[in-house]
């Protein structure tokens, strides 16, 4: 099975806020957290990472998102992961974003990793799975193997347990 990652500048390697303008790219390879997640996939192995600076996703959202599901599409993955971005609300949103349009436009299953107070849980209307994270990156270890549990699902199509059970915040539903 196939997943796409997304991460911002920061964590795909591409700069720090100096580097918060980088429109979207693609990448040919696991890079940052992608590395430990890959590792911790069972039976689905991330094809590309996908890349947005967060200030440029945030000024050029109808842009970016139109880059974005476009390289998505391109990859034909069974499922999107985006984060984790923790407390990081800028990073939470463009994840929240992209992770709904995706499921929305695209069809793809998708979750996206961050703090439960994160304002990027809002955008995500409900309609992506969304793995809680600590605060901040120290929670890294502890993330990445729930979102690859999550990620492992959603690309089988198993039909998902209750939030408690398979490690999502509630959807409202």
């Amino acid at each position: 099975m196939r997943a796409v990652h997304y991460l911002n500048q920061f964590f795909a390697g591409l700069g720090g806020e100096e580097a918060a303008e980088t429109q979207p790219r693609r990448l040919d390879v696991a890079v940052g957290p992608g590395r430990g997640l890959a590792a911790a996939l069972e039976g689905v192995e991330i094809v590309a990472t996908l890349a947005c600076g967060d200030d440029y996703f945030g000024e050029h959202e109808e842009k970016a998102l139109a880059v974005l599901l476009d390289l998505l599409e391109g990859e034909r993955p069974d499922v999107l992961i985006a984060g984790p971005a923790f407390g990081s609300g800028r990073y939470g949103y463009a994840c929240a974003r992209f992770s709904r349009m995706a499921a929305e436009r695209l069809g793809i299953p998708a979750l996206a990793a961050m703090h439960e107070e994160n304002p990027g849980v809002g955008a995500t209307d409900g309609r992506v799975f969304v793995v809680p994270t600590a605060v901040n990156v120290a929670g890294m270890r502890d993330a990445l193997p729930r979102m690859a549990s999550l990620a492992a699902a959603l690309a089988s199509g198993r039909e998902l347990g209750p939030p408690e059970e398979e490690g999502y915040l509630p959807r409202g539903f």
